[in-house]
Order: C-alpha cells, then structure tokens, then sequence
C-alpha cells in the first residue's frame, strides 16, 4: 500500500536535497538506488524466474501468459531459455542465485533434459548453491510419478502442484484437464518423492461457490498436503471465458462478503492445523516457507526469463545503477528470435525512481507477516530511518491510531542509526527526551481523543434516542394508517361482493323468468292445439250428419219415382252419404287468410239421367273429378281453393241446376292470440292469426 503520509518526507530523498540523500548510499548521496547486495564492491543475488509459455488447453479463469499449440520444438525453446538466462545474469553481474522457479503456461510439459539444461546454465553465469530451492510448477495431468522423478534428477527440489479444486463439478468449471481423483495421487507421489517440499494451489470464490463447499474442500486439502499450502481467490480476469459468462448473467458473481468469509474461514481453519500465514495467500508449517515467492515480498532483485517473464534488477553490465523494470516479449516466436538476435528478448525497460522503490517496497512488505524491517529499507532509504517516515504526526500516524499500520519496538530498534562512540551519551540524553515528548504529547492526546470519544458517544446517544422516539411516531401513525387502509379495503370488499351477489341474483332470476316463461307458451300452444283438434273433428263429425242427410233428401227428391220411404236414421238404403271432414296433411300455420273446408262426397247408387231431361236431369255435379254417378268435384267460382298451405284448399259443393248444397271456407277469424308479460292471452285484434297445425273450420251452406 501508498502512505501518502509519508511522501513529503520521501520527496527530499526523491529529489537529493540535504536532509535526504539518494538511496545510493553516503559515498553517492542522490545517485540512484543503493547498491543491491552484491553491486560491484559486494556479492549481488538474485532470484530467478523461468517462464515456459505452452499448455495443453486454455482453462476458463487464466489470464496468464499462455499458447496452446500443436507442437512445441523443445530444442529450440531450449537453446533460448539457456542463453537468456546466461545474458540476462551476467548482465545483473549476478554473483549467486538464491532460488529457481519454472512458472508458466505449463512447465511440467518440458521435459526433464530443458529443465536441467536451465539450471546448468545459472550455474555457469552464476554461483549456484547446492541447497537453493529449485521449484517447479506441475499440473496433476502431466505429473506421472516417472516424470517428476525425472525432474528431481534434473535438479528440481520442491514442488508446486496446481490443485485449484478437489471437486469434480468445480474443476470442469474453471476449465481444468484433471480429475480430483488424478490431483489427489499426483499430490501423493509427488510427497513421496519431495517429502516436506510440496505445495498445492487451491483457489476460492469461484462463481456459484458456497461457503460450505470451500470448508469441505479445505478439509480434503488438509487430508492431502504437505506442509505449504496456497489460496488465491479467483479474479475474474477481463478476456477469460469465465469472466465473460459472469458478466452475461450465466454464472453469479460471489458477494464480496462471502469472499471475505471464505477467507478468514481459511486462516482459522489453517491456523487451528499448525500452518503460519507468512503471506496473504501463503501458509506453511515446520518452516516450509518458499524463499522464492519470500524474494518477491521482500523487494529483493530477480530476473525473468522466457516469453512475458517479468524482472527487477539493476543491469550494472550496463553501467547502470538504478534498478530496472523489465518485460519479456510475450509472444514465443518472436521472443525466439530476438534471443538469437540480441541475446535476450527483453520488450520493455524502465528505470524505477526512489519512490516508486518505495512504493513497491511497501505494498510488497506488508502482505507479509513480518512487515517491512529497517535493514530492509535502509536498502533503499539509508538517509530517511522508517521511523522518521512513519513516526512523525499524519496520515500513517492515523493508520497506526487506527490499527491499520504497526510500528513496533523491533522496527524502531532496528531503525535507529548507531551514534558516534563520543556522542553516546547525549544520543541516549536526545533519544529519552524525545521518549518523553512522546509520552507527554500522547497523554495530551489521550485525553483529548477521550475528550471527544466521550462526546461523540453522548452525541450518538441523543441521536439514537431521537431516532427511536422518531420510529415509534412513525410506527403509531404507521398503525393507525394501516387499520385505516385495511377497514378501506374491508369496506371495498364487502360492496364489491354485494355487487356481485346482486347482479347473480339478478341474472339468475331473469334466467329462470324466462325459462318459466318459455315453458308456459310451449304448454299453453300444445293445450290449445288439442283443443282446436278436438273441437274440429266434433264439428267435422256434426257436419257430416248434417249434410248425409240433407243430401240423402235431395237425393231422393230427384230420383224417378218420388220419394220412397225414409229408412231409420234418416238414411236411403240405395245411395248413403257420407261427409268427411278434410284436415291437413301437415302442421304449421296455413297463409293468412285462408279458410279450412270440409270436402263433402255424394254417392249414390242410382244411375244417372239424361243430360237433357230438364234442369234437374243434369245431375248433380262436384267440382275437382268425376264421382262415382258422374258427379264431379270442382272449383265453384269464387270458392276455389285457396293458396296451398298446410290446411290445405277450401272445397265448395254446388248443384248444376243451383239446387245442389255448396260448401264455403268460413271467414278469417276474428281474433288471435297475443303475449303478455304475463304469458299467453286472447286478443281482440281483427288482424287473422295463422291456424295453429290440425285447425280446421268448418261452413256447410245449403
């Protein structure tokens, strides 16, 4: 992390002023950084990084430097790495390298022969010492136990093996080519053959990950590991698939509280097991810390090698004295033939000033458990003690009130510079007085600082007051509000209901008056149809009687003889009558004004006279046919039949000499039946209503 409450004092240091001197020690004030442990005069060290750049596949969450081709050629990878690494040491006048650490991409995949081609190498541009930690990062899908037994001949002590989960469903997530069962024996022949320097990778916070989850995969890592053990939590790189489905919604990103708590989850759970937290993401136990990564947080140099490997040195080969950032090209072609160019293939370069140092030196120390010593910064800022930076009021004082930033006796011891042997004692006299201005200034600002404790806490407390009699109002009138809003909807509910009962009511009684309704009509129609048929054949039946035997008289009087004796019932036995009633063959209501009629047939048993004995030698004739004595039925003038309905025509009957009896349709009626609301009712009204089916009407004239 930046203090900014420290860089006023670094900005004489910055620009060289007195008072600040440069970090390039007192024989070269404002020259540059101080001389890195083994400049020319001492013995310079420096880690080294190698990165090898190929995988077999691209795993979802990697953001890494990384190819997946389809065939590596080793040998010329190999030739490069070795002379990169020879160039870039000799350029560091590096005298003695602390540590190796093969990073990538994948490393496992290079074989054995470049691995110790590269530790040869250092050797030679280098001194290296026989128990440096060479560490070599291994996927479980290419550490066979006869090829991690190929690497410990080649030179590799220490192990890294990349885990990331002991879950199936987990590890297919972040796009990984191993199985859980597949880590879990690569771990194990791994400490088989690094017993005490193997260490596994887990990551945490992966989406969709619950805290339960990464507890259980802690407890089979602790089943499983050795005695390191490192916990990244998964960032979600920009350009990585998985990145790219979370920011689409198909996969959640974690809270950042669960985070939180799945971390300290791991450091209890590791702590309670024996392992130190010497780094954020680092724990180890029995001493197993990593120097490499320790170089790292240390600030130390060390140099990269390979394509996109990073480096802080200082190139003194150069004639340079200022520490240096450096990049490789990351490309691996290219970066190939800039090896066999210039022999190195370093992209980018820029010299770090005294403060970005510092930054760097502060941001990488505090991540660690020991923090940041004099002796380390006196590295870099031999003329401004961390005392001076951090113990004088402001913002790192606050942090340090706060508990946010540590100053202990063994930085303050470690940071006092030795006075003169003359002047011991008056450094003792100055450093007790300055003692007890601290003393005096920090009671003065106790008591201030309770002062105002003691205020604010009043301050809150009428505040919190305040504020609960301010919810009890709120939730009195909230109440009273609520009842009034409930009592409003019960009120809208009941009429809602009564609307709705009410107009069921309704619809169902005018449902069932018209169905009543209905009903009566078809009952009053089929009564009066039997009453009609009923009343039609008892008048049929009587005009029948009527006209036999008025015709059987006629009959008689024509026939030659006279009249001869009148049988019983009024009836000749030669010629009986017979009248029938003619009804519809259909039902329905006939056309408006037509009349039913009743056909009447003679029949008599005489025969016929001359055509010419007189008028009454003609006969009687009905119209429509011939009868049985020369009588035909026909249509009298004006009573023929009418139009065709289902009643049928009128018939008329009449004598040829105007004697004979003639049958008229009865006038239209004279009334019909109309509606109510109350139902069926007669009506006077003179309009003729249609005959209802089976009417008939019956006139017999003589």
């Amino acid at each position: 992390m930046a203090v900014r409450g420290w860089r006023p004092a670094v900005a004489a240091l910055a620009a060289g002023r007195p008072g600040g001197g440069g970090p390039g020690g007192a024989s070269a004030p404002g020259a540059g950084p101080g001389p890195e442990p083994g400049a020319p005069g001492g013995a310079a060290t420096a880690a080294l990084y190698v990165h090898w750049p190929y995988c077999r596949k691209h795993c979802s969450y990697c953001s890494f430097n990384k190819y997946v081709v389809p065939a590596v050629d080793e040998a010329a990878v190999r030739a490069c790495l070795v002379r990169e690494a020879r160039t870039l040491l000799r350029l560091g006048q590096v005298q003695s390298v602390t540590s190796v650490f093969f990073g990538g991409g994948t490393p496992s995949l290079a074989s054995p022969q470049t691995i110790a081609a590269v530790l040869e190498a250092a050797a030679e541009a280098a001194h290296l010492p026989a128990g440096a930690e060479v560490t070599l990062e291994a996927n479980p899908s290419s550490a066979s136990p006869a090829r991690l037994a190929g690497f410990r001949a080649a030179g590799v002590n220490r192990l890294s093996v990349g885990v990331q989960s002991l879950d199936d469903a987990e590890l297919r997530l972040l796009g990984r080519e191993h199985t859980a069962d597949e880590a879990r024996a690569a771990v194990e022949a791994a400490r088989g053959l690094f017993p005490g320097r193997t260490s596994i990778d887990l990551l945490f916070g992966l989406p969709g990950q619950s805290r339960e989850a990464w507890a259980q995969c802690l407890e089979a890592a602790l089943g499983l590991c050795d005695d390191h053990l490192a916990l990244y939590q998964l960032t979600l790189e920009r350009g990585t698939a998985l990145e790219a489905r979370v920011r689409r919604g198909a996969l959640p990103a974690p809270p950042q509280d669960l985070l939180a708590d799945m971390y300290h989850t791991a450091r209890a759970v590791l702590a309670a097991a024996g392992f130190r937290q010497y780094e954020v993401s680092n724990f180890a136990r029995k001493g197993a810390l990593s120097t490499h990564n320790l170089s790292y947080w240390r600030a130390e140099q060390y140099i990269g090698v390979g394509p996109g490997a990073h480096g802080r040195f200082v190139p003194w080969g150069e004639g340079s004295c200022q520490r240096e950032a450096r990049v490789q090209t990351p490309d691996p072609d290219t970066w190939m033939k800039e090896v066999q160019s210039h022999g190195h293939g370093t992209r980018r370069r820029a010299a770090l000033s005294p403060l970005e140092q510092l930054e760097e030196l502060l941001a990488l120390g505090l991540r660690t458990d020991e923090g940041v010593t004099q002796q380390r910064w006196g590295r870099f800022s031999p003329q401004l003690p961390l005392r001076a930076v951090f113990g004088v009021p402001g913002e790192a004082m606050a942090l340090q009130q706060q508990g946010w930033l540590l100053l202990d006796g063994r930085c303050s011891a470690a940071g006092r510079a030795r006075p003169a042997p003359g002047d011991e004692a008056q450094g003792l006299l100055e450093d007790e007085a300055r003692r007890l201005r601290g003393d005096k200034a920090r009671r003065l600002r106790g008591d201030k600082a309770q002062k105002l404790v003691e205020d604010e806490a009043q301050r809150l407390l009428e505040d919190k007051a305040r504020r609960l009699r301010g919810d009890k109002a709120r939730r009195l009138r909230g109440d009273k509000a609520q009842k009034l809003v409930e009592d409003e909807a019960q009120r809208l509910l009941e009429d809602k209901a009564r609307r709705l009962t009410e107009d069921k009511a309704q619809r169902l009684g005018d449902k069932a008056w018209s169905q009543l309704r209905d009903k009566a009509q078809r009952l009053w129609g089929h009564e009066a149809r039997r009453f009609m048929e009923d009343e039609a054949q008892r008048l049929g039946d009587k005009a029948q009687r009527l006209g036999g035997d008025k015709t059987r008289r006629l009959l008689e009087a024509e026939a030659p003889g006279g009249p001869g004796p009148v049988p019983a019932r009024g009836r000749p036995p030669a010629a009986p009558l017979r009248a029938r009633a003619a009804l519809p063959a259909g039902r329905g209501p006939a056309a408006p004004g037509a009349g039913g009629a009743v056909a009447v047939a003679a029949r008599s048993g005489a025969a016929p006279r001359d055509a010419g004995a007189g008028p009454r030698a003609a006969g009687a004739r009905l119209g429509r046919g011939a009868g049985p004595q020369g009588a035909a039925l026909r249509d009298p003038p004006g009573y023929g039949p009418g139009p065709r309905g289902p009643l049928g025509a009128g018939w008329a009957l009449r004598g040829e000499s105007g004697v004979g009896g003639v049958l008229r349709p009865l006038p239209p009626p004279i009334h019909r039946w109309g509606q109510s609301a109350s139902g069926p009712f007669p009506s006077a009204a003179p309009s003729p209503l249609p005959f209802l089916p089976g009417e008939a009407r019956v006139c017999v004239s003589v």
